[in-house]
């Protein structure tokens, strides 16, 4: 599981702070980002590695699931164009802190992860109000 930031120069997507892609990959990060900047998923850019998680005896695609359904209220929603004009939106790239990112992660390997939710406005974790 890693956690990249955006080194974007496109107005849309440099002025928004707390900006990040949650993400897995079975091959080495490096490998996964080589071609970044002629990827949609990474917002046709290069990106910064600023986390990374190796998973044992747990499924790393679960765990991302999981966590892009946690932060699910803070995913990015824009659409942004390709250089031929496609028009693609992004979907594992979510506006969330650093430290509040890693706090999930934290419950998810605490299994806990399931009693809290992540509340946009207050930029915090919160217990679930079930």
């Amino acid at each position: 599981v890693y956690i990249l930031k955006s080194k974007s120069e496109n107005p849309l997507v440099k002025n928004i702070q707390n900006l990040y892609k949650i993400g897995f990959t079975k091959q080495p990060v490096s490998d996964r980002i080589r071609n970044a900047s002629s990827e949609a998923t990474y917002l046709y850019s290069d990106v910064e590695l600023v986390a990374s998680y190796k998973v044992y005896n747990l499924n790393s695609k679960v765990l991302e699931n999981l966590l892009h359904r946690f932060f699910s209220t803070a995913c990015l929603d824009i659409d942004l164009y390709d250089k031929q004009g496609n028009r693609y939106n992004p979907r594992e790239w979510f506006i969330a802190p650093l430290p509040i990112i890693d706090e999930a992660i934290e419950l998810l390997i605490n299994e806990t992860i399931t009693e809290y939710q992540y509340d946009m406005k207050k930029g915090e974790i919160v217990l679930r109000n079930n």
